[in-house]
């Protein structure tokens, strides 16, 4: 990547690169503020779900203590709920 790259310019080249690998994963931890990934404020404005990586080849593994992140940010067919502690 360019190293004159700053903010949303470097986050879209990072995901760009991301995509296109033949297979990747990329592991989102403690992804607690559902606010930043969440709804856009204005005509231009941009969440951090804008720069997640998206594809057929990819996976994106999220671990989070929100337990509404299944259903809001990763689909609730998809959702593996811990009640539990480890």
């Amino acid at each position: 990547l360019a190293g004159s790259l700053d903010g949303a310019e470097l986050l879209t080249a990072v995901r760009e690169r991301i995509e296109a690998d033949p297979c990747w994963l990329l592991v989102l931890n403690s992804a607690d503020d559902l606010k930043l990934f969440g709804s856009r404020t204005g005509d231009e404005a941009r969440t951090l779900s804008d720069f997640i990586p998206r594809g057929p080849v990819g996976t994106v593994l999220w671990t989070s203590r929100e337990k509404r992140i299944g259903g809001s940010l990763v689909g609730a067919q998809r959702a593996i709920n811990q009640t539990s502690p480890v």
